[in-house]
Parts: C-alpha cells; sequence; structure tokens
C-alpha cells in the first residue's frame, strides 16, 4: 500500500482493497465459475 499510496494523485482519499461488483464476495464467484465449466464434477468430501 506504500507503494501505491506514492503513485497516486494526491486528493485521492481512498483505495479499495478487494475486489468490488461481481467479485465482492470472491468465494461465491469462484464457485459460479467452477460450476460453468465443463468437465468438472462436485465430490463430497465426507
Amino acid at each position: 500500500m506504500r507503494e501505491v499510496a506514492a503513485r497516486v494523485p494526491s486528493g485521492v482519499r481512498r483505495l479499495p482493497d478487494a475486489e468490488t461488483g461481481d467479485r465482492q464476495q470472491w468465494i461465491f464467484y469462484q464457485l459460479q465459475k467452477f460450476w460453468q465449466t465443463a468437465g468438472l464434477a462436485s465430490v463430497s468430501a465426507w
């Protein structure tokens, strides 16, 4: 974050440190992508 802060213009007050939009809840975003991928199958861990 220090590197980013040194490079952004003055007046920028906040920098997000995570994904936004559809990727905000990244694990659920990944699950959707896995479920849509042909050739992958779900298995029980128990």
